[in-house]
């Protein structure tokens, strides 16, 4: 018998990350008009750039999951192969820019206070997400806020001593794509933003 998955959220807020000094983070986007017609690039087809941006915004979700009885992994032949999931604490973490650096800030610091709160956790790391899993322990209300409040303290005070990254390659902040722009094609697109021909 395969019972549902149960989840109590008690805590979903976001988190305004500011870089003081600025920083290069890598966007995937659709090409504009520009990048359409002189760099050749698929109108369909998203690209990777390097953008500069003065901020970053975290969506931060505290719950509980309670224990399935079980849930079906492999089925077929003759027999259902069946695991078991404890109930613990879950946290979501969502980056709405990937940044490497402040990925990493969130995983010590997540395992820090779920150290302090809890128990260990295990995080599970990806480009834009990191998914926190604490086995056995539960968040109640009091707690989670606590958790919650120093977690945001202690990320916006790491952020505050990051360098600025990749501003050396950018001259006068200008968004561009990795590839390199000549001082001609950056002038013609200034010119064209600003109505000249």
């Amino acid at each position: 018998m395969e019972a549902k998955e149960i989840t109590d959220i008690i805590i979903q807020r976001k988190i305004e990350v500011a870089y003081p000094k600025g920083r290069k983070i890598k966007v995937k986007r659709f090409p504009t008009s520009y990048e359409i017609d002189h760099k050749k690039y698929l109108r369909s087809k998203m690209i990777e750039v390097s953008e500069l941006t003065t901020h970053n915004e975290l969506e931060v979700k505290l719950y509980n999951k309670r224990e399935q009885d079980s849930v079906k992994v492999i089925s077929g032949g003759l027999h259902d192969f069946n695991e078991v999931i404890p109930s613990g604490a879950l946290i979501d973490i969502k980056m709405k820019s990937a940044d490497k650096e402040l990925a990493q800030d969130i995983n010590d610091v997540v395992r820090e206070l779920s150290k302090k709160y809890l128990k260990p956790c295990i995080c599970y790391t990806g480009r834009y997400t990191i998914n926190v899993k604490i086995d056995n322990a539960d968040f109640t209300e009091q707690v989670a806020n606590i958790f919650y409040e120093d977690f945001a303290k202690e990320i916006k005070k790491r952020v505050e001593h990051y360098g600025t990254v990749g501003l050396e390659e950018t001259p006068n902040n200008i968004i561009e794509n990795d590839n390199k722009v000549t001082p001609k094609e950056k002038e013609s697109f200034w010119k064209r933003l600003r109505g000249k021909k």
